[in-house]
């Protein structure tokens, strides 16, 4: 089946799904627990669809090595939240004086928010990685580790906002129907090299989520070499398996 018409129906079936949702608030509006348990179910089958619709299973976050255990005991924590605690800040200033935005949909700052990519090779991990303009310190390849989280738990979680560009461009859209996620440009996002800045732009969509990413969601934690499996297998708190997974990098 043509990709297309696969989407198209699989959006008609969402919408007939939203009609029976407003039907059972009409035939069972006494029964308030049963509605919250068909709202959940219909809303988790819903956001599964979508992500499905556009291959997403995981999303991603890169931390330096030093910051793991910090983040297996507290979780992936929001620019706001993760003040005052003892870190390793590799941190571009200029990039997060654009992140003291304010998100129209929600009224709350970026820094508010935790965030994840949809894809490896963005140009943040670039830049990261590499020598370039900014002077700033260039982390190995080695000291790079990738949290992958479950997108399905994800985009569950109460608040989430999702983007078609990096969120701290202006112009950057951002959503919170998961309907939406056909406004990003996933050929880009797929893409691992690009240099144009709409490939820049539209790579770094973002997903954000309010305040905390708990380690409940984590699928996997990929690292560059075996010695850095082993030193994270031996750190507390580990929810998911490790992998050594050079793809993810450069």
């Amino acid at each position: 089946m043509d990709n297309e018409i696969r989407k198209t129906k699989i959006e008609q079936l969402l919408s007939s799904t939203d009609e029976l949702l407003s039907s059972a608030d009409e035939l069972f509006s006494s029964n308030e627990a049963f509605l919250r348990s068909l709202r959940t179910d219909l809303s988790k089958y819903g956001i599964e669809a979508y992500l499905n619709m556009y291959g997403v299973d995981r999303c991603y976050y890169m931390v330096h090595q030093d910051n793991l255990a910090s983040i297996l005991a507290n979780g992936i924590l929001s620019h706001n939240k993760a003040r005052g605690l003892p870190h390793h800040d590799f941190s571009l200033d200029w990039m997060q004086d654009q992140r003291e935005k304010i998100i129209p949909e929600t009224g709350r700052q970026l820094h508010d928010y935790a965030n994840l990519y949809f894809a490896t090779h963005t140009p943040m991990q670039y830049i990261l990685t590499h020598p370039n303009k900014w002077d700033h310190e260039i982390i190995e390849q080695k000291a790079l580790v990738f949290i992958e989280a479950d997108a399905l738990k994800v985009f569950m979680t109460s608040g989430v906002v999702f983007t078609d560009g990096g969120a701290g461009r202006f112009r950057a859209k951002f959503y919170t129907n998961p309907a939406d996620l056909r406004q990003l440009d996933w050929d880009i996002i797929r893409k691992r090299k690009g240099t144009s800045m709409e490939y820049k732009l539209r790579k770094s969509a973002e997903v954000l989520v309010p305040d905390v990413i708990p380690i409940n969601v984590f699928r996997r934690i990929v690292v560059f070499s075996e010695e850095m499996r082993a030193v994270v297998n031996r750190l507390p708190h580990l929810p998911c398996p490790c992998h050594v997974d050079r793809t993810l990098y450069y």
